[in-house]
């Protein structure tokens, strides 16, 4: 390579060279896969393989691969269950079993299955026990017995009839069968009484029907003895008194045939004084009355009971009863008229003096736990017209178990013996803004007094 020249622009570089020749060049290049190369003559050509099977061939035009043909395809497919395939027209079609009895046939507009007709059900069908059935006709019908006796018809409407019949006597008496009492005769169908025949049955049937005669003396007296104090004749039936005969007995019968017992002196205990004769009666011991009130005015008194013993007025009594309830009801509104009735409580008060009215103290409580909305919520508690609580929730979050209690005190009067059943009525109202409760507790108690 020479360079002549200055560089400038009247006299600019000039390079020249000798050039290369083919010979030269040859040995540079090289064939790998797929190439073929001759460093001789220079010649690149493609290497196409011999492998059997390959489609690549080099045709007048260049490399070339012939398209796939439906004779190499048909060979890649087969059939199974249910087609047909032929390899050599590649024909595929459904494979139509020719089991007995197949439904699915092939018609001109492909796989078909024919309805189900009256004619392949109706075999498939049979009648037994009280039904008739015919298999060409299709036709249901019920099978009436022949036996002798079958009362059962077709009725006019085609259904199945059992007309009324008269009731048969021979037929019911045979039904029935007596006991305990009762005697009855099947082939007759007379039913009578059967009195027992054992010794000392009073039960007799005369004309007018059963009878028990009434009870003499005779039957009654040998029922009957006498024994400590009585004396009885069973023949007579006389009962009397029978009087011992021992020393000191002062028990004899009066003029009147009473008995009688003559007055004595006694020996007198605490309270008494005398001996109960004529010149000293017997007498109560009693004080000076040493009350500022006059005595005839407020002297209680004394009484004598019925074994003799003296008495004065009932003595004092103090009684006490008392009840709780409790109501969970689901969160309620409260009310919003006001003294309404939500709930009552009743408690049975018996007075136990038999003698004097009972006075009674009666206390009645009554608590509610209210949920109040944020907002402007309120809810009222009261017993009967008094409404003694009002609570109210103003605030921007929600109150709950807001606690109120009231209490109440009432008087009563019981007569002697008698009992009041006093019922608590428990009110709420004026309810607002979503108010509700969800307990009530109540508490009753009575003080009874008999004074």
């Amino acid at each position: 390579m020479t360079v002549t020249g200055s560089g400038n622009p009247s006299d600019p570089f000039i390079v020249s060279a000798e050039g290369a020749t083919c010979d030269d060049v040859r040995p540079c290049i090289s064939g790998t896969a797929g190439v073929t190369y001759n460093p001789a003559t220079g010649v690149i050509s493609a290497d196409v393989s011999d492998t059997a099977g390959n489609q690549l061939v080099l045709d007048a035009g260049g490399l070339y691969v012939p398209a796939v043909t439906c004779t190499q395809v048909r060979t890649c497919l087969s059939g199974t269950a249910g087609v047909t395939y032929v390899p050599g027209t590649g024909v595929i079609s459904a494979d139509v079993s020719d089991t007995a009895g197949n439904q699915l046939v092939l018609d001109a507009g492909g796989l078909y299955v024919p309805p189900v007709s009256c004619d392949d059900v109706r075999p498939c069908l049979s009648g037994t026990a009280g039904v008739n059935y015919d298999p060409v006709t299709g036709v249901i019908s019920a099978d009436l017995s022949t036996d002798v006796g079958n009362v059962l018809v077709l009725g006019g409407d085609g259904g199945l009839y059992v007309p009324p019949a008269a009731v048969d006597c021979t037929a019911v008496r045979a039904c029935l069968s007596g006991t305990n009492g009762v005697t009855y005769t099947p082939g007759t169908g007379v039913i009578e009484a059967d009195i027992s025949d054992t010794a000392g049955n009073q039960l007799v049937l005369d004309a007018g029907g059963l009878y028990v005669p009434p009870v003499t003396c005779a039957q009654v007296r040998p029922c009957l003895s006498g024994v400590n104090g009585v004396t009885y004749d069973p023949v007579t039936g006389v009962i009397s008194a029978d009087i011992s005969t021992d020393a000191g007995n002062t028990l004899a019968l009066g003029t009147d045939t009473g008995l009688f017992v003559p007055a004595a002196t006694v020996a007198v205990g605490c309270g008494l004084n005398g001996t109960g004769a004529v010149a000293d009666p017997l007498l109560v011991e009693t004080v000076a009355w040493p009350f500022p009130c006059p005595v005839d005015a407020n002297g209680g008194d004394l009484y004598c009971d019925s074994t003799g013993r003296l008495r004065t007025f009932p003595r004092p009594l103090a009684s006490f009863v008392q009840d709780q309830q409790i109501l969970t009801p689901a969160a309620t509104a409260v009310p919003a008229a006001q003294d309404t009735e939500v709930a009552t409580h009743t408690l049975v008060i018996n007075n136990p003096d038999p003698c004097r009215d009972a006075f009674v103290m009666i206390e009645g409580e009554v608590d509610a736990d209210f949920t109040l909305p944020a907002g402007n919520s309120g809810a009222a508690l009261g017993i009967a017209t008094d409404e003694m609580s009002f609570v109210f929730n103003k605030g921007a979050t929600v109150a709950n178990d807001v606690h109120i209690q009231g209490t109440k005190v009432v008087q009563a009067t019981i007569a002697p013996g008698g009992s009041l059943n006093f019922v608590l009525s428990i009110r709420m109202g004026r309810g607002a803004g979503g108010a509700t409760y969800d307990r009530i507790q109540s508490f009753l108690r009575a003080f009874v007094f008999n004074l």
